[in-house]
């Protein structure tokens, strides 16, 4: 007998998981479980679909919180679970996953690909204050974030790519607007640190530190899962939430049929 979890509601299902009926002490109980009807078995597969969407969600909320840095619950609580409902075998089905799109992209790893004049603003070390590491490992700074930038923008034509990155750097300092998009050898989103207003050429004292970068117009995102390797942990105790289903509907109709 094969159960698979399947979405509905939740955008996306992970799990599917067999119900081992080979081992000799579980084969007891289910003969036990026949002697009292059609009606009472599939109480017990209910209830084992159940118990592991549950038992699944719970694991992958845990996998989440190592694998993430969460500033707030809103990701963990995205991570649901559906029970399973009805009495046909064949039609039982729960689900576990997330409602949100990321968490799937996460999960199976992305590619993004733009068709604008500038590539990919990928986020750099420094705009997590992490300044000269080659990977960042720490989530971007609140003031760094990309929609909250005010860039500068030179309005005056420039002449020629170096006088358009002086134009750029000066219109930063003399405006109060650090945030600047230069054409550099390594072109992206830069923040022009100090510098002083008014001199010709290159702002005196002023110095470069790249935010994003806009290099690639391709951008592949590898796999960080939470999901698959919360089901294995949790495939390997269904035995024991199939044995248990049935212990409980077999002490249930025990009891019904003490009081006949």
């Amino acid at each position: 007998m094969c159960c698979h979890c399947q979405g509905d509601s939740l955008q996306w299902a992970l799990v599917m998981f067999r119900i081992n009926l080979d081992k000799a002490p579980i084969e007891a109980l289910e003969n036990e479980l026949d002697k009292f009807g059609e009606r009472t078995f599939p109480h017990a597969v209910r209830d084992t679909l159940n118990i592991t969407a549950f038992e699944s969600s719970k694991e992958a909320k845990k996998f989440a919180n190592h694998i993430f840095t969460m500033r707030n619950q809103y990701t963990t609580r995205s991570i649901r679970y559906e029970r399973a409902r009805g009495s046909s075998v064949n039609q039982m089905s729960s689900a576990v996953g997330s409602v949100q799109d990321y968490m799937r992209e996460q999960e199976e790893g992305f590619t993004r690909t733009t068709r604008g004049k500038h590539g990919l603003a990928v986020p750099t070390g420094y705009s997590a204050g992490q300044d000269g590491a080659r990977t960042r490992t720490k989530p971007i700074r609140r003031t760094n974030w990309l929609q909250r930038l005010k860039i500068a923008r030179s309005k005056r034509r420039a002449a020629s790519v170096a006088h358009e990155i002086v134009q750029a750097a000066h219109e930063a300092v003399s405006t109060g607007r650090r945030t600047v998009w230069l054409p550099l050898r390594h072109p992206g989103l830069y923040r022009i640190v100090g510098g002083r207003r008014g001199t010709r050429g290159w702002p005196r004292g002023a110095k470069l530190k790249m935010l994003y970068s806009t290099e690639d117009r391709t951008l592949r995102t590898e796999p960080h899962q939470w999901m698959d390797p919360a089901v294995r942990v949790i495939m390997t105790r269904q035995d024991e939430y199939w044995r248990r289903a049935l212990l409980h509907q077999i002490e249930i109709n025990r009891q019904f049929k003490n009081r006949r």
